[in-house]
């Protein structure tokens, strides 16, 4: 599998480019993975995926393009439920129709939960830790339970989170086993930030560097046309010429009227 480097200054810019290196790809049909289901328009591209961001919490975190393609409406519901566990309430491991975790959860109550278990705040851990020893090269939250995961249907996809404070400043880092970098990643990323910077906060020192890892960093063939579109709404004859989003896209002039 191919490993795609992007870095730079602030998130919309990194994930811009790590979208523009799978795109690259499309050049060579044979990159798609086959979905197990059959489904074609769940066919694949994916790379091992890496991005850097100096200064996640600045520069323009959202775009009206963003918002009408790749983000939902409601962001601030949920960086509220990664932060503050807006919806824990939802949670019912009992119950099939009702879901199984929330990256709150996984983080703040990790462990089984019954009269027999036990449950562990890793975030108040890593606080403390990063008070105490905040060059430890140890300070990290899990999400993935295997005595309940390898039998789920969908698992955490966010695997592990890495803090280090580094020349005063809270560098974190987050692992994800498998991420749409379309339809989740950005939101994703917003909504861990905003956790670096509360825990920072709580620390006592400002926000550094946010490292986002992926192993299996993907777009399906179902959702290339809505990624150009956006493009194009972002940068209409920059990245993409008219031409080239026709060729791909099958769509007229009028798309760029707004650009």
């Amino acid at each position: 599998m191919q490993i795609h480097n992007s870095s730079g200054p602030f998130l919309a810019i990194v994930w811009k480019d790590a979208l523009r290196q799978l795109l690259a790809l499309l050049d060579n049909e044979t990159a798609f993975v086959k979905h197990e289901s059959g489904d074609s328009g769940q066919d694949y591209l994916q790379v091992i995926n890496i991005m850097s961001i100096d200064q996640p919490l600045s520069g323009a975190r959202y775009s009206n393009a963003m918002f009408s393609v790749a983000l939902p409406l409601d962001v601030k519901g949920y960086v509220a439920e990664v932060t503050d566990g807006a919806k824990n309430h939802l949670v019912d491991m009992n119950d099939r129709n009702k879901w199984h975790y929330t990256y709150d959860l996984r983080l703040r109550e990790y462990g089984i939960l019954n009269e027999n278990g036990f449950c562990i705040d890793q975030i108040g851990d890593a606080i403390q830790y990063l008070e105490d020893k905040p060059t430890s090269r140890r300070i990290q939250a899990i999400t993935w339970q295997p005595w309940v995961d390898r039998h789920e249907t969908s698992p955490p996809c966010l695997q592990r989170l890495w803090f280090q404070v580094i020349d005063g400043k809270l560098e974190m880092h987050s692992h994800w086993r498998s991420r749409d970098g379309f339809l989740a990643a950005y939101m994703n990323m917003i909504a861990l930030t905003k956790l670096q910077e509360k825990i920072a906060h709580q620390v006592g020192v400002e926000v550094g560097s946010y490292v986002d890892i992926s192993d299996s960093y993907h777009i399906y063939r179902r959702d290339i046309k809505s990624i150009f579109s956006m493009f194009a709404l972002l940068d209409p004859g920059g990245y993409l010429t008219k031409s080239k989003f026709q060729e791909l896209c099958g769509v007229q002039e009028e798309a760029f009227a707004n650009g």
